[in-house]
């Protein structure tokens, strides 16, 4: 307490018991045998004379003094031995100061490479500093993922801050550096005198050095200081078999990061009933498969290709350990494990309009799930009861609706226009298409369109294959009430009926107009944003249910894109907006190859507690005893002697 403030309040104190002093006193009533005998006596004279309005004078100064004793009890003094007051300085000089703390809780921070993982670490470290930093500072608390979140308000409460520090809990995401020097820079670019501190294991690429000078980054790393032995599933899908729809082809990508070899086994495990979401889900069930182990080198990262697998169900895990004989320990669990859905096929009706083809027949029933019923032109009513209608060489009297693909054909009531027949040449596929589902695996290899018809391309068309001079030759049309393709040349005349691709090409066909990609979403990674395009229209928002059952509401932007990225490996469910329509499930990993390098990366500033500052001078105790405490004993040493003088009534 400084010596003004002080001052102020003894004074303040003072004056208020001044105050209470010159209030009158009320007499007390006392009973007499003969009341004119003091009536002399008693007779009241008042006076405005300041002494005789405090002829008490000695009990204010002793009200007065054990306030002052009490005050200077709460200013802390000490006695040197050097008489005379002064105010100490600091031995610094500094404005307050605000810290933003950043725990970093991406999933490499659940590895178990010590006694405890390095969130704990973390934490623990995080704790230290706390208790280290002045009281008047400023803290902030945030963590850092994927995103870089704020958990409470700049505060000197330290009670919020270690109870907020102590619910923290790994993310299953990547690291977004970025994201973090971005929050960081608008939570303190209105401050002065600010810094900030990161506990982390530092896996992920480094930050640039002007961001940390201008940030004032200081790091508390807590990762191993060897490198840790990790296995890691970086990719998982399943697709349906181009030779048989109703079995499967399993693809994955494992990498060792270690830098020793390992056998490593892979399970398949499913879920028949649709109901699993997480980890411990599927392991209460058995594997589908034997396990498969293959070995990989130091450092080795290679794909895997199954097929012809049978997978009961709608959902499948792939998780990977290693082998039961082998010295090398895992450290990292969230990375080995990988989810994805099991394409659902239903049976596909096919009319197939024209003259009669038996090689665009076999083209059309190469998935094993669909039927094809071939109709004339005259006996063609119109598309109803049929998923799909061919018209080979023909074009109907009526415009169809639904899904429709011409082959070679034209006519007034065709979707499409055609300008002319050209000479044609060399296809290619645009590089624009290439990873459309109507063109996956197609390349035409040596094969020539003679003659193309020349096909216009109208608002909403896209080109799937054209002619070195740029004709199109496949058209593509989607809109809300119909799709279909047209192809410009005939199969069997320009021997594409030869051709690999040409089965590929119907098969791939059938799967973009039952849009099997878009309710068959391929498996998303946590480590980045999500871009899923949903099968409903029109919707704004959908419910969706996390792996470990918590449900949420998620906004859709246009589009049809989910506005919404998981935080926790497993299946999500996506509610419908209308009851007799199929949830929508998305299957989410880790799949990280930054994230799952558990190396310590970068070279920042470490932080260091500041030294506090203590005073040289001797100071001097009384019965071990401090100054403020013998001033506090003799207050109240002072009260008790008055009270014990007032009931003897010697200051009464």
């Amino acid at each position: 307490m400084s010596l003004a403030m002080w001052g102020t309040l003894l004074g303040s104190v003072a004056a208020v018991i001044t105050l209470m002093y010159l209030l009158r006193l009320r007499r007390r009533r006392v009973e007499v045998p003969f009341g004119p005998l003091w009536q002399q006596v008693l007779t009241e004279k008042r006076s405005n004379r300041l002494f005789r309005m405090l002829r008490r004078i000695f009990s204010l100064l002793v009200q007065i003094l054990v306030v002052a004793l009490l005050l200077t009890a709460i200013a802390k003094p000490e006695w040197t031995g050097n008489w005379g007051v002064s105010e100490a300085e600091p031995a610094t000089q500094r404005d307050a100061r605000h810290t933003l703390l950043i725990v970093d809780t991406s999933a490499s921070m659940a590895a178990q490479d010590g006694p405890t993982n390095r969130l704990m670490r973390a934490q623990k470290e995080a704790k230290r500093v706390l208790d280290n930093l002045p009281s008047d500072e400023r803290v902030l608390l945030a963590t850092m993922a994927r995103d870089t979140v704020a958990l409470t308000e700049w505060t000197e409460n330290r009670t919020i801050l270690q109870d907020t520090l102590a619910t923290l809990s790994v993310q299953h995401t990547g690291t977004n550096v970025n994201a973090m020097t971005r929050f960081a820079r608008f939570a303190t670019q209105a401050l002065t005198n600010a810094r900030v501190v990161l506990f982390t294991d530092q896996a992920f690429p480094p930050v640039a050095e002007p961001a940390v000078k201008s940030l004032d980054l200081h790091v508390l790393s807590v990762g191993a200081s060897d490198s840790s032995d990790n296995l890691a599933i970086l990719d998982f899908k399943v697709r349906s078999h181009l030779g048989n729809a109703l079995q499967y082809a399993l693809y994955y990508k494992l990498k060792n990061y270690a830098s020793v070899p390992v056998d490593v086994g892979v399970y398949l495990l499913g879920d028949e009933q649709g109901k699993a979401t997480t980890r411990a889900d599927f392991e209460e069930n058995s594997p589908l498969l034997p396990p498969v182990y293959h070995q990989l080198g130091p450092g080795e990262e290679r794909v895997f290709e199954r097929e012809e697998i049978d997978l009961p169900g709608s959902r499948v895990a792939l998780m990977i350990r290693p082998k039961t004989t082998s010295d090398f320990i895992d450290v990292l669990p969230i990375d080995d494990v990988a989810f994805a859905t099991v394409p659902q096929r239903r049976d596909v009706r096919v009319q197939l309009v024209g003259p009669g083809n038996l090689f665009l027949h076999a083209a059309l029933e190469t998935a094993s799930n669909v039927t094809v019923s071939p109709v004339s032109l005259p006996d063609y009513v119109s598309t109803k009861g049929y998923d799909l209608t061919v018209f080979d060489r023909v074009v109907p009297s009526s415009k169809a609706s639904g899904n429709v693909l011409y082959v070679n054909g034209k006519g007034e009531q065709a979707p499409f226009k055609v300008l002319g027949d050209v000479k044609g040449g060399a296809l290619r596929v645009p590089a624009s298409v290439r990873t459309h589902p109507l063109m996956r695996f197609v390349k035409f290899v040596d094969l020539a369109a003679t003659p193309l018809q020349r096909l216009r391309r109208r608002k909403g068309d896209r080109i799937m294959a054209r002619d070195r001079k740029g004709n199109p030759a496949i058209l593509a049309h989607t809109d809300t009430l119909s799709r279909w393709i047209a192809i410009g040349f005939d199969p069997v005349a320009t021997e594409w009926v030869g051709h690999y691709s040409f089965s590929i090409f119907f098969m791939n066909a059938i799967n973009w107009f039952f849009s099997e990609d878009v309710r068959m979403q391929p498996p998303q990674s946590l480590a980045r944003e999500w871009q899923i395009r949903l099968p409903w229209s029109g919707v704004d928002s959908v419910g969706i249910t996390t792996p470990k059952g918590t449900k949420i509401e998620a906004l859709v932007d246009r589009g049809s894109t989910l506005a919404y990225t998981g935080s926790e490996v497993g299946l999500y469910r996506v509610q419908p907006p209308e009851d007799n329509q199929e949830p929508f499930v998305i299957a989410a990993s880790l799949a990280s190859v930054e994230e799952s390098q558990l190396d310590a990366r970068g070279q920042y500033p470490a932080w260091e507690a500041e030294p506090v500052a203590v005073s040289q001078d001797e100071v001097r105790t009384l019965l071990d005893a401090s100054l403020w405490q013998q001033m506090v004993l003799l207050a109240m040493l002072i009260l008790l002697v008055e009270w014990f003088t007032y009931h003897r009534r010697w200051t009464a």
